[in-house]
């Protein structure tokens, strides 16, 4: 297992959303796996989850090279970066802007995965 307590992980919350917890304690549970207690950190609300499964929730989910959309207020922009890493503390994405800025520099940013998707092909 590489978290340890302290450590601010993934987990996916009932509504479907991935969100960040930091952890509290851990407890082997019946059929063998490892779960841990933490504490949203936004909401502040107790969270309870899988180890495994939150430890491959960004693996599986993003990947080097995938064009992903932001969320910006209630509006997507689609296409808007490709992930070229992953930020080593807390395992975000990180993204190169697929559109010059105004200056005419991309501009490459960690996301948090509440607002980003993957691209949805027409």
């Amino acid at each position: 297992m590489r978290y340890k307590i302290g450590d601010i992980v993934l987990y996916r919350n009932t509504r479907g959303n991935i969100k960040r917890a930091e952890i509290t304690s851990f407890k082997i549970v019946e059929n063998g796996n490892t779960w841990f207690n933490g504490i949203d950190t936004v909401s502040k609300a107790k969270v309870w989850y899988p180890v495994h499964i939150s430890e491959k929730l960004v693996e599986h989910q993003f990947k080097i090279g995938d064009h992903i959309d932001y969320l910006i207020g209630k509006e997507w922009q689609h296409d808007y970066a490709t992930i070229y890493g992953f930020d080593k503390n807390s395992n975000l994405p990180i993204a190169e802007t697929n559109r010059p800025a105004h200056d005419g520099c991309k501009w490459s940013y960690t996301f948090d995965l509440s607002k980003i998707r993957l691209t949805q092909h027409r």
